[in-house]
């Protein structure tokens, strides 16, 4: 089991309980307690970000019970559309317990079809790429095989969509993501003289639509270089 995701399948099964109010405070207390445990720091610090996350679209009034079911959402949408961060073998498990869910598997269900025209679009297509709400930059691919990479990437809540609207990934860039002396430490920083940061050593990397489009960041000295590939 990944300890970094550790908290998914607890708050899963809470949630295919009977009597899911008293499961899932039983759950927050069962993450709690193994967050204190060597070996699970970064998986509750990963806890903290989807809840803090989830809540932002609940009431005040009983938001950590919102909270989840919001999580919840938010991981169907990121097995649907192929952003889900984990390993292989989380993603299946994820997905055999949304299939084990009539509703979970009907909104599952309902977002491939909706983006299935996508998946098989070719260019040209534009995405934007936005920063705590504002754009920074739109890219437009006219032949499948371009790479283009957006400079200046400092940490915030990343986005990009389509020109239709249609969010593609979303997600929070830290120090540790774009700055080389905090993302490799044990590696002399002149390896990102260059304001690209060094070519092959890149923090995150996701598949979107299906593996068509392949995102990654680099980090440098100060910023990191987000790249975008359209394979198709």
């Amino acid at each position: 089991m990944n300890h970094n995701l550790y908290f998914i399948p607890i708050l899963m099964k809470a949630l295919d309980s009977s009597d899911v109010e008293r499961a899932l405070r039983q759950a927050f207390r069962t993450i709690r307690r193994l967050g204190r445990l060597p070996g699970y720091k970064d998986g509750y610090e990963q806890f903290h970000l989807f809840m803090k996350e989830a809540a932002r679209a609940c009431a005040a009034k009983d938001q950590e019970l919102r909270a989840a079911a919001a999580l919840v959402d938010s991981l169907i949408i990121a097995i649907a559309t192929d952003t889900f961060p984990g390993t292989d073998q989380d993603k299946a498990a994820l997905l055999e317990r949304i299939r084990s869910r009539p509703d979970w598997q009907a909104k599952f269900e309902h977002i491939r079809s909706d983006i299935q025209p996508e998946l098989n679009t070719l260019p040209p297509i534009e995405i934007t790429v936005s920063r705590d709400g504002v754009e920074i930059e739109v890219i437009a691919f006219t032949h499948v095989g371009e790479t283009h990479r957006v400079q200046r990437i400092m940490p915030g809540r990343y986005v990009l969509s389509l020109s239709t609207g249609r969010v593609l990934w979303r997600g929070d860039l830290g120090t540790q993501d774009v700055e080389w002396g905090a993302a490799f430490p044990e590696y002399p920083v002149d390896l990102a003289a260059d304001s690209d940061g060094a070519r092959g050593l890149f923090t995150c990397s996701f598949e979107l639509l299906s593996g068509a489009i392949t995102l990654r960041i680099y980090p440098g000295i100060e910023a990191g270089t987000l790249e975008i590939s359209w394979k198709g």
